[in-house]
């Protein structure tokens, strides 16, 4: 997957085994310890747009050691993946059909449309602050906090607070930030290395309170340098590194799937139409992948340095400290130019790696999370309430101390996406990318893994990722459930009965709030009949899900209308047996001629 040369692929060889015995160490030395605390710490990092792919030891060794003791679960996913809408989905513990944050800039998102919703101040640091926390947070926290309403629009809920302004967020070495909602500051040092600095003195402000704290670090590494360059509102450039990190990975290339740089087009809508790229632009491709790594060392030391503070203030026992990311990154799967925005796996799926009190090392690869769940299970373990429904599940690490709110069903994911999308190397500057509007659902189960997306331009795509995980082969191709159509037809093949039971779960989701999104199945079958994919796929329900009709668009809309999107879920589509023939289930549409009709008009 990677190509060093053998001094680099030595050194950080090396380097990862001794930072892995150095942060044994301290883990035996923290075993003793307790925490003056009775409620547990959190601190939080936040990457922007890494991928789960470049979230390894061999590119993050120092990370990789000291998290060794949690848990990665390695199949989490973003609710958007573009910046914005998935830092609100954390910050409010919703999908972004229900907050309505769809974009990075007005009037569908950005951190004015935020406020304007009256979401400042009814977000999760207020919920701690609520629950006896100190709450702290430095860096990126969404797009639109800038110079001019550092000081009008000032974050509320923190204790301490030094955010990145727009329009110099995305500048490693020229940055602006507000410090407790003051007007802008200058700092040249290297961005990354800001949120260490200032990181390390929220601990020694923390330390010095009998409260529990949160901390929310959010470096803008790897993201693309961004800058203004009228007459576009930003010019993107390869990510820096530090000037100490600008000789490593020289030899490193983008890893080369299946899916890099495809000899035949693939993917769907306006990904189908990419041309394939020349010797000339994979170069700078690989260029560009080499300083995506390369400023992932500054984040890398940050962490390493955070976990010495934890251990040398005795907070380890009593802290847990949470690795994830807002969005993924491709760099030319499906031949698309650098970027993010589209339903596919380097897009949406992100680390999440989280180590505290209670957490045992390993893998979970079965459950499927999102974003919007960190939140709710931080908020679960602190004993914090929102004050209204969230729609985020406990995860499993989180779920010991549940005392209010069940967990729900961790197998299904909805990712949302609204809008177009760009490119950002010199070679789509101001390319605007239309049709990028869908719906994708990922579902992850021990029999079934599958990612199945609803384009605006009526297009659907079925990955079986089990065997598929480049996702170049869409199941449907060639099917007539993968036009326009209202209803499935299952006697095609197993896929269009996949696909069916695909869409009626998404059909449900895209509307969910709260609660409800948490047990999609129940409310598909509220007698319990069916509660996987696998009892889902029994041929007995063939004409149920065939009969239930499919998610449609009736345009590409920059925003969410749902009033575009049809049709909407009625408990009378829900599955029910019929009592007067016993062993034959069928749903209600023989009590019920309205629902009947209903359904047969699919609106």
């Amino acid at each position: 997957m990677f190509t060093f040369n053998v001094i680099e692929k030595t050194t950080l060889f090396t380097c990862w085994i001794a930072l892995f015995s150095v942060a044994a160490a301290h883990n035996q030395l923290q075993n003793h310890k307790t925490s003056k605390n009775a409620k547990p710490n959190f601190v939080y990092i936040i990457a922007d747009d890494q991928d789960a792919a470049t979230f390894n030891p061999e590119l993050m060794p120092i990370t990789a050691g000291w998290l060794s003791d949690g848990t990665n679960y390695t199949n989490f996913f973003a609710p958007v993946s573009v910046c914005c809408p998935s830092r609100v989905s954390f910050l409010r513990s919703q999908y972004a059909h229900n907050h309505n944050i769809t974009d990075v800039v007005v009037p569908y998102g950005g951190w004015d449309t935020f406020e304007s919703y009256g979401y400042n101040g009814k977000w999760l640091p207020s919920w701690l602050q609520e629950a006896g926390y100190q709450t702290y947070y430095t860096g990126k926290l969404m797009n639109g906090n800038n110079i001019m309403n550092a000081v009008t629009r000032p974050t509320a809920g923190f204790n301490g607070s030094d955010i990145f302004l727009d329009p110099y967020t995305y500048s490693y070495i020229n940055t602006s930030i507000s410090h407790n909602g003051g007007p802008p500051i200058k700092n040249t040092t290297y961005s990354t290395d800001i949120v260490r600095d200032i990181g390390l003195g929220y601990i020694d402000a923390a330390v010095q309170s009998d409260q529990p704290f949160f901390i929310g670090l959010a470096p803008i590494g790897p993201h693309s340098q961004s800058l203004p360059a009228p007459p576009l509102p930003y010019r993107f450039f390869p990510p820096v590194s530090a000037p100490r990190h600008a000789t490593l990975f020289n030899n490193t290339l983008a890893p080369r799937g299946n899916s890099f740089n495809p000899d035949w087009p693939s993917g769907a809508s306006w990904v189908r139409t990419l041309a394939q790229a020349n010797e000339t632009v994979i170069e700078w491709y690989d260029y560009w992948y080499q300083q995506r790594i390369r400023a992932l060392q500054a984040v890398d030391e940050m962490v390493g340095a955070i976990f010495e503070k934890l251990a040398s203030e005795n907070l380890l026992n009593n802290t847990y400290v949470i690795y994830t990311a807002d969005n993924g990154f491709s760099i030319a799967q499906h031949r698309r130019d650098p970027g993010k925005g589209t339903g596919y796996e380097e897009d949406i799926r992100v680390p999440f790696m989280v180590r505290g009190p209670g957490i045992e090392p390993g893998i979970n690869e079965v459950t499927a999370h999102n974003v919007a769940d960190i939140s709710a299970t931080i908020a679960n373990v602190a004993g914090a309430e929102a004050d209204y429904d969230i729609d985020g599940r406990v995860m499993p690490w989180g779920s010991a101390n549940a005392k209010t709110r069940d967990i729900g069903t961790p197998t299904h994911h909805l990712s949302e996406y609204w809008g177009t999308t760009i490119g950002e190397t010199k070679y789509t500057q101001g390319i605007i990318y239309p049709n990028n509007t869908y719906r994708t659902l990922r579902l992850i189960e021990d029999d079934n893994n599958w990612a199945y997306t609803v384009w605006c331009t009526g297009e659907r795509e079925l990955f079986n990722m089990k065997n598929d995980t480049t996702q170049m082969h869409n199941d449907l191709e060639g099917l007539g459930v993968a036009a326009q159509s209202k209803f499935f037809n299952s006697t095609l093949s197993q896929a269009a009965r996949v696909a069916s039971r695909l869409d009626g779960l998404a059909l449900f989701l895209k509307t969910c709030k709260g609660a409800d999104c948490r047990f999609a199945w129940k409310h598909l079958f509220p007698n319990g009949e069916v509660t996987t994919m696998k009892q889902a796929l029994n041929t007995v329900y063939d004409q149920y899900f065939d009969r239930l009709p499919k998610i449609q668009f009736t345009s590409c809309d920059l925003g969410y209308f749902n009033a575009h999107e049809l049709p909407y879920w009625s408990t009378n589509l829900a599955f029910f047996h019929d009592l007067d023939t016993p062993n034959i289930t069928l749903p209600l549409y023989k009590r019920d001629p309205e629902a009947y009709a209903w359904l047969q008009c699919g609106s």
